[in-house]
């Protein structure tokens, strides 16, 4: 492994944990987070008991995906990324950035329509060091 494939798979490692924190957040909260709060203008206690139902089993769906996907990156980047197999230089920035724009597509809505400040760091990061392992990755192939 040369020094820029070295440095695209520490790249990657960072949104794919990011990526495993979030979801693992979300599959265990019990109640939806204080920006959920502020978008819909209720205290978590205030939320009638179905509405709950609903909203931890949303939050435990992205969450159980996002965790999957990191998964999915990891194994990735131990065996095809690091044996140098060509499309896993194309698909693991393809998975991260399709689960920004995602990520992205859902907090302008929260952002757009309420007062709410959902997390939009960390998907600005994630994105930072995804396309920074592509520029990586890409490098190491010259």
């Amino acid at each position: 492994m040369n020094k820029f494939q070295k440095i695209a798979l520490v790249c990657y490692i960072v949104p794919a944990l990011t990526l495993f924190i979030v979801g693992t957040i979300y599959t265990f909260q019990g109640e939806f987070m204080r920006y959920h709060s502020v978008a819909v203008q209720l205290n978590w206690e205030d939320v009638p008991g179905t509405f709950q139902v609903l909203i931890t089993a949303l939050m435990r769906a992205f969450g159980g995906v996002s965790v999957a996907l990191s998964f999915a990156i990891f194994l990735i980047l131990v065996f095809p990324f690091r044996s140098q197999e060509p499309w896993a230089d194309w698909a693991i920035p393809a998975i991260l950035i399709v689960a920004n724009i995602g990520s992205f597509y859902a907090m302008s809505h929260v952002l757009l329509n309420t007062e709410a400040q959902p997390p939009v760091e960390a998907a600005f990061v994630s994105l930072i060091f995804t396309l920074l392992g592509l520029l990586f990755s890409i490098r190491k192939n010259r």
